[in-house]
This record gives structure tokens, C-alpha cells and sequence, in this order.
């Protein structure tokens, strides 16, 4: 079962909303760092969970979410390598698409989650499994 967040009596200070912001676009990174979309909200999160509730949480959520695409990409890898044999490679006009439109789904889900980060509000994803 899913734990509440903590409650803030306060609104979040601006670098809490800047860091909450940056868990989330740091899912970009992962063109520039092989893991980067992991590396960057862990590393906001380890640093930050103790000291702030509004940016450990919204660390936490876009590294599960990331967690959650990386494990979903690999599956969906592994069912087009095996797909592209039996079928001859006719399954690559069905499989490639959705994968580019899943991942565009992550990057939107990304900057939606920054976006409200950056307005000092909440954000859930809307498919992420609990993993930290």
C-alpha cells in the first residue's frame, strides 16, 4: 500500500521547487549518461530526503517512474528481438512504433512532473510501480 506524503504546513521555498523540478528533467539526462534518468533523481533523493519532504518526494516518485520505463523498455526490447525472428521482421512495423510513442509518453509524463514541481505542487505518474 502506498504511503502517504508527509504534510507541509508551508509552501515549498524556491530551491525546493527548482530541485523537484530538476528530479524530473534529469529523465533527460539519460541521453547525455547511460542511466542518467536514474542517476539523476537517486541522487536528488539520497541527498535530499532527509532535509526536505517536498523534494524527496517528488525525487522518489520520478525515480520509480524511471525505474518503472527502463524495466518496461527491456521487456519491450526482448519481445521485439524474439518477434523479428519468428515473424521475419514484419513485426517491427507495430513494435518500433509503440515503443517511440511509450517513450515519448515518459518524456510528456517528465515535464508535466517538472512542471508541477516547479509550481510547488504534487505530481504522480499516472503508471509507475513502487520501487524505492
Amino acid at each position: 500500500m502506498d504511503t502517504p506524503p508527509p504534510t507541509r504546513t508551508e509552501d515549498p521555498t524556491t530551491d525546493e521547487r527548482t530541485l523537484g523540478c530538476l528530479a524530473h528533467l534529469s529523465a533527460f539526462a539519460g541521453f547525455l549518461v547511460p542511466f542518467g534518468n536514474v542517476i539523476g533523481p537517486l541522487v536528488i533523493w539520497l541527498n535530499k530526503r532527509d532535509d526536505s519532504p517536498f523534494v524527496a518526494e517528488h525525487a522518489r516518485r520520478s525515480l520509480n517512474f524511471q525505474i518503472s520505463a527502463m524495466v518496461f523498455f527491456a521487456a519491450w526490447v526482448f519481445v521485439l528481438i524474439f518477434s523479428l525472428h519468428a515473424t521475419g521482421g514484419r513485426s517491427v512495423f507495430v513494435l518500433v512504433p509503440v515503443l517511440l510513442c511509450a517513450w515519448s509518453f515518459e518524456m510528456v509524463c517528465a515535464v508535466r512532473g517538472a512542471m508541477r514541481g516547479n509550481e510547488g505542487r504534487e505530481y504522480r505518474y499516472p503508471i509507475s510501480l513502487d520501487w524505492v
